[in-house]
């Protein structure tokens, strides 16, 4: 049971690739939630209905309950909510033989939903894929177990402001193997918190460090006691000074004019002009630059050597 859309995708689908990645979840507050297959909708799930809407609909069986369903854009409706996603999820998994591997969680769920999302999460025991979070409402004890207790192999980013007090867990998913890792409003961050980072990009916006944090953030890169996974970082510092930053640090200035090329996939690269570069752990070379973007803000660009050129997992997630 779903889309006329989806249902071809799935008839012509080999077994092999319905076991990869491809199932998300947007979890919304006040909007319908769906689950697509890629960028196919399977079904949606909404607890907001009257009588003129349910008198267009069929009455269908997901999971253990018969459900009025909307054929042709395949919203269903249900009483309770959480109900409807948990047993949509259960039954497009079974069709797929394959887990949810992402999820996008909006900024108005009700503290009683992200707490149910997260503790579900955990109970499937594997590592999701990628995963949008908004803290939006979630409570600081649901916050301290999502980063515990779920883990992410590919992207995460995170939005909004928690709650008041919150740090991140000395243990948390940032610390296993990803691919890209983006916070936005980071200002809650300690300089401390990415360290542990084990993630080949690494984006964080209005974060509250300064030119000493990096100055510090480089000398344990260095010894490889940061972020060793480390291919591409953008940092926006709340001030930037390249003499604070590189105090006590050997480097070699790299002259404007020269320009190099630095690849992140088979077709996509960024082109560096000038910078620093210093040597790190294990022999490897990190070009460091002051880069200005619009409204004339710095941003430390950070670009580890050797780039995708050498090997054969691209890292331009975020970039």
């Amino acid at each position: 049971m779903c889309s006329r859309k989806a249902s071809l995708i799935i008839k012509n689908t080999l077994t092999k690739w319905r076991k990869k990645p491809g199932m998300t979840l947007e979890l919304e507050g006040s909007k319908p939630s769906v689950l697509k297959f890629y960028d196919h909708t399977l079904l949606s799930v909404s607890d907001v209905f009257d009588r003129q809407t349910l008198g267009t609909c069929k009455m269908v069986r997901i999971g253990n309950s018969i459900v009025p369903v909307e054929t042709k854009t395949m919203m269903t409706y249900w009483g309770n909510k959480l109900k409807g996603v948990r047993n949509g999820m259960e039954h497009v998994m079974k069709i797929f033989s394959s887990e949810v591997q992402s999820y996008k969680i909006s900024n108005d769920l009700k503290p009683d939903e992200i707490h149910w999302l997260f503790r579900w999460m955990a109970s499937r025991n594997i590592a999701f894929t990628d995963c949008t979070l908004h803290f939006g409402q979630a409570t600081m004890e649901d916050l301290n177990f999502f980063f515990q207790n779920i883990r992410f192999d590919s992207r995460v980013i995170i939005l909004g402001k928690p709650p008041d007090g919150f740090q991140m867990p000395s243990t948390s998913f940032l610390g296993y193997p990803s691919k890209s890792v983006e916070v936005y409003n980071g200002n809650w961050l300690k300089i401390s918190d990415i360290f542990s980072i084990e993630s080949h990009t690494i984006l964080l916006v209005d974060t509250p460090f300064s030119s000493v944090d990096m100055n510090g953030f480089l000398k344990r890169w260095k010894c490889g006691k940061a972020t060793t996974r480390l291919k591409v970082g953008l940092f926006y510092t709340k001030e930037l000074n390249l003499d604070d930053v590189f105090k006590d640090i050997e480097k070699v200035e790299v002259p404007k004019e020269t320009k190099r090329t630095f690849k992140l996939s088979y077709d996509h690269s960024l082109d560096m002009e000038g910078g620093y570069d210093i040597k790190g752990h294990d022999e490897v070379i990190a070009t460091i630059c002051d880069v200005v973007i619009e409204n004339g803000i710095h941003v430390l660009f950070m670009a580890v050597w050797p780039d995708w050129s050498t090997g054969e997992e691209s890292f331009d997630e975020c970039i």
